[in-house]
C-alpha cells in the first residue's frame, strides 16, 4: 500500500500563480474543490470552472 499526504490549502486573496506555487511547493499533484459553495464574490478567479481550467492548464489534475 502507497502512503499518500492529502494537504489543504486556501486561496485568501492569492493569484492563481501564488495559489498555485504554494501547491507545488507542497508537492501537490492533484486539486480537490471541496467547497460546498465553489465560488468566491470578491475573488472569482477562484469559482469552480476558472480554478480547474486554470489547473488543468498547469499540468496539475483537478478533481472538481
Amino acid at each position: 500500500m502507497t502512503n499518500v499526504d492529502i494537504l489543504t490549502i486556501g486561496h485568501s486573496s492569492s493569484t492563481f500563480e501564488e495559489f498555485l506555487d504554494r501547491l507545488r511547493g507542497a508537492g501537490a499533484t492533484a486539486v480537490a474543490d471541496v467547497r460546498s459553495a465553489p465560488y468566491s464574490r470578491r475573488h472569482p478567479q477562484f469559482d469552480r470552472a476558472p480554478l480547474r481550467a486554470y489547473t488543468l492548464a498547469q499540468s496539475t489534475t483537478s478533481c472538481s
